[in-house]
């Protein structure tokens, strides 16, 4: 269940009342957050205009509940070991529900 307030692997909700002792082995249901549904992709530089590292970028989106595929390009404007570009456009809003993954390229 996706919740806007409750990170990902947030218990937010048991069938079972909170603190209500039960016998040994009762089965207990869990609903816990997929955190917030729409993640927005940051642009590839920080404030200053630094470019953001690949590794970086990638800790965010996987923090946000993203998957990410890193491919290899080659590239005459973006110097090796940079982001060239994204599978999705920078700086809008990525559902969760339909958006699984996202491919961050790295120049060579």
């Amino acid at each position: 269940m996706f919740d806007e307030t409750a990170p990902i692997g947030e218990i937010i909700d048991q069938n079972i009342a909170k603190n209500k002792r039960v016998p040994e082995g009762t089965e207990i249901e869990l609903t816990v957050s997929k955190g917030t549904q729409f993640v927005t992709l940051p642009p590839l530089t920080d404030s200053m205009g630094v470019p953001i590292t690949p590794e970086h970028y990638k800790a965010f989106l996987v923090e946000n509940g993203l998957e990410v595929v890193i491919e290899y390009v080659n590239s005459n404007n973006t110097p090796s070991g940079q982001i060239d570009h994204l599978s999705h456009e920078l700086v809008v809003m990525v559902d969760r529900e339909k958006v699984k993954s996202i491919t961050i390229f790295v120049a060579k």
